[in-house]
């Protein structure tokens, strides 16, 4: 399964590297996060959804929601 950052990330156009910097965070960390080995806080996720220009919903729901 696809996880929605990297799914939205693909959508955009928008590289890891570039959401991983705006978040204060490594390059590493943000692709435990793209692969749902961790999560992102909130704040890094309101910083994602921003970023991506969706709303924190559209990271977080489930597939059948």
């Amino acid at each position: 399964m696809l996880n929605k950052i990297a799914f939205w990330a693909e959508q955009k156009g928008i590289k890891h590297s570039h959401l991983a910097k705006k978040c204060g965070v490594s390059n590493q960390t943000f692709s435990r996060w793209a692969t749902n080995k961790t999560q992102p806080d909130l704040i890094q996720s309101f910083i994602i959804s921003q970023e991506l220009g969706v709303k924190m919903e559209e990271l977080i729901k489930g597939e059948d929601e």
